[in-house]
């Protein structure tokens, strides 16, 4: 009797990365994914494709063999390259998939993001000299682009 085949539940960060691509992940996630394929002690010699494992976690409601497969497929197709279709690479991506989605779930649950600029500072105020160098470009008629540049410098 063969074992019964778990199933990952991966809604909640399929909705997290709905509208998010690869290259817009906050670099601590992308480290995340990529360790996490590095460490996977079930794919062997051969390594996975990145970008393929990312978008069967981005699109796939849950990472079982079916879903793994449908999305692979439709990745493979995108990129135009061609598909391996045996049972043994479709198992070793949901591995993969599996162990990645629990990476980033784990990141997620512990506070960090898997997109987007962190919150930006509050602004600190002008000192008493970046005032008065900001006064004297503007009572010598100054260019915009100069006070811009200027202004650019303190940020």
């Amino acid at each position: 009797m063969a074992k019964k085949e778990r199933i990952y539940d991966n809604k909640k960060l399929e909705e997290a990365l709905k509208r998010v691509t690869y290259s817009g992940l906050t670099s601590e996630a992308t480290l995340i994914i990529n360790q996490t394929i590095q460490e996977c002690k079930s794919l062997g010699k051969y390594k996975l494709p990145v970008k393929d494992v990312f978008y069967i976690i981005k699109h796939a409601t849950e990472l079982s063999k079916v879903q793994v497969k449908y999305y692979l497929t439709l990745t493979r197709s995108d990129q135009m390259k061609k598909f391996a279709a045996s049972d043994s690479s479709i198992e070793k991506y949901k591995l993969a998939c599996t162990a990645v989605a629990k990476a980033l779930d784990k990141f997620v649950e512990e506070g960090g993001t898997l997109c987007g600029l962190k919150k930006a500072l509050p602004g600190k105020p002008l000192t008493d000299e970046q005032k008065n160098a900001v006064q004297e470009l503007l009572n010598s008629n100054a260019s915009a682009k100069d006070l811009i540049a200027y202004l650019r410098t303190i940020v």
